[in-house]
């Protein structure tokens, strides 16, 4: 891990540093842990994946006042996601950088 990073990294709870493309990999393979351990219907399944676009979309957006806008919206909606998508997904953690 590129030290510059490590302090950021771990506060977020993170074991080490993962590009954006292996986050978002990442967090798809939870959900698909998920759905295939809980036995999930397709269109739960859908949902699901609906919600957690959401948030990695976050790791497109490149000027942070906005970055910061959307998660803020997020946690105001925090009740409207499922929880599996709250629970299961480390990189939720964005509130903390705010």
């Amino acid at each position: 891990m590129d030290k510059k990073y490590a302090s950021i990294i771990q506060k977020l709870g993170f074991k080490h540093q993962l590009c954006i493309f292996h986050t978002k990999k990442s967090l798809n393979k939870q959900l698909k842990n998920f759905k295939d351990k809980n036995r999930l219907s397709d269109e739960e399944y859908q949902e699901y994946h609906k919600q957690l676009k959401i948030i990695k979309d976050l790791f497109d957006l490149n000027d942070y006042g906005e970055f910061k806008s959307e998660v803020q919206f997020l946690i105001y909606r925090k009740k409207d996601f499922h929880p599996v998508i709250l629970q299961n997904n480390e990189s939720v953690k964005f509130y903390r950088l705010i």
